[in-house]
């Protein structure tokens, strides 16, 4: 009797399997690829991309990153190892039909000129033979999903879209039969600063919604802590230096390649991966409209503090009220007339990151800001001595550097002397330009 199993046999069954909506994992076994006798352009990989994750291949120009990910989806065969795609061996699948199944972005789109945004966005649906309703009621959905109104954009062609707006209709593109799996080679790379900073934002947003598998190249830095949920730092032949989540990187690079490939600062762009909500954050004498001036007062005193937030009937700040405020007041606090200081410029939202906390004190007028979470209620205050804190927790984190590390130069590295590095020097700055009690005097 023929053994049977309910495990799908192909990426197309898979996807259909699993909805075509979540990713799968994709495991790389001792993979090589030589092309002639030259050495090899990937030598022997081997690695693991789980499900639902963006995982950024990072590396000089020529290591193999772009080889490595062609071979994910056979636009390049390798020469020996394994693929396998959601536990499927990608060299057991027809090449186009595995193709039509793995999403694929290139840098500047690679749209075609002659079609129609609609007709870009159709081509696979209609080579997998969805009918035509079908197929359009995609193309609106996806066009929607990218930011592009489905009325305005689907009858027009490339060349009456900016660049951004065509590196959209790539990626709607990409997703258009709803694949598993997404690959992307430097999508980003051709594109001015402001439009890839808000195209790498909107794929953080569409993973978020997705929950695709995604392998992103690219040799920008920062790009790949943005967007990574991991990095493999990859060398010659796409040898693996490093593979890690960017905080693990970060608090601890591998060897001296990898802390120059960061370009070093690595406090400071470790408090652009830090949210504002994994950190303890200061909590301020709060009142409400209706509390009474003569019971805030006490509070304040038994306190020790100044200022006290006054927060609206859902918990949103309104304003600052000060000791000075209420001298002589009485009934509510809603009813006293606001002072000249207690106005608030800025609130933060959990989400945002130490780095954009940094940059809210530095602007403000008083080095506390409020931090509100969801509805807008506020959960706390930010201070500098909260940020000193989060990169003194950093660097508790790191470990004690590996015996025999050596520099790109191949030398040991200097002994620490204690003095304080550019990132620490830049905070304590920040904080002594304020002066030093005022952040505890709110």
């Amino acid at each position: 009797m023929p053994e049977t199993t309910d495990h799908p046999q192909s990426l197309a069954a898979l996807a259909a399997d699993g909805g075509g909506t979540a990713g799968v994992p994709i495991e790389l076994i001792g993979v090589t690829k030589r092309f002639g006798s030259a050495a090899p352009a990937v030598d022997d990989l081997t690695m693991t991309i789980p499900a639902g994750e963006i995982v950024v291949l990072l590396g000089a120009s020529g290591c193999g990153k772009t080889t490595t990910m062609r071979m994910i989806n056979r636009l390049i065969e390798p020469t020996s190892g394994r693929i396998l795609i959601g536990g499927l061996d990608a060299r057991a699948q027809q090449p186009d039909e595995l193709r039509r199944h793995i999403g694929y972005v290139i840098q500047q789109a690679g749209l075609f000129p002659h079609m129609t945004v609609a007709g870009n966005i159709a081509q696979v649906p209609m080579m997998l033979g969805w009918d035509r309703r079908r197929t359009a009621r995609r193309v609106d959905e996806l066009l929607d999903l990218v930011g592009l109104a489905p009325g305005e954009y689907r009858d027009r062609y490339p060349r009456q879209l900016s660049g951004g707006q065509q590196q959209r209709v790539g990626v709607a593109r990409a997703l258009a039969a709803d694949p598993p799996v997404l690959l992307m080679d430097e999508p980003f790379g051709a594109l001015d600063p402001i439009t890839r900073e808000n195209l790498q934002e909107e794929l953080l947003r569409l993973q978020g919604e997705l929950s695709k598998t995604i392998v992103f190249v690219t040799h920008d830095v920062d790009e790949a802590l943005r967007l990574g949920d991991r990095i493999a730092i990859l060398g010659a032949g796409s040898r693996i230096v490093q593979y890690g989540t960017p905080e693990e990187i970060l608090a601890d690079p591998a060897d001296a390649h990898v802390e120059q490939f960061l370009g070093g600062r690595s406090a400071m762009k470790l408090l652009g991966l830090t949210r504002v909500r994994d950190v303890v954050l200061d909590d301020q004498v709060r009142a409400g409209t209706g509390d009474d001036v003569a019971g805030l007062r006490h509070r304040l005193r038994d306190a020790g503090a100044e200022w006290a937030i006054v927060l609206d009937e859902n918990d949103r700040p309104i304003r600052w009220v000060g000791r000075a405020d209420l001298d002589g007041g009485s009934g509510p606090v809603g009813a006293l007339p606001p002072g000249p200081d207690g106005r608030i410029d800025t609130v933060l939202s959990a989400g945002s990151t130490l780095q954009e906390a940094v940059e809210a004190l530095l602007n403000a007028d008083r080095e506390v800001v409020p931090v509100a979470g969801a509805h807008g209620g506020y959960v706390g205050a930010v201070t500098l001595t909260t940020v000193r804190q989060a990169v003194q927790e950093v660097r508790e984190r790191r470990r004690p550097p590996r015996p025999g590390r050596t520099t790109a130069a191949g030398t040991p590295p200097a002994p620490d002397t204690g003095a304080p590095s550019a990132d620490s020097v830049a905070l304590a700055a920040a904080g002594e330009a304020d002066g030093p009690d005022r952040a505890d005097a709110r």
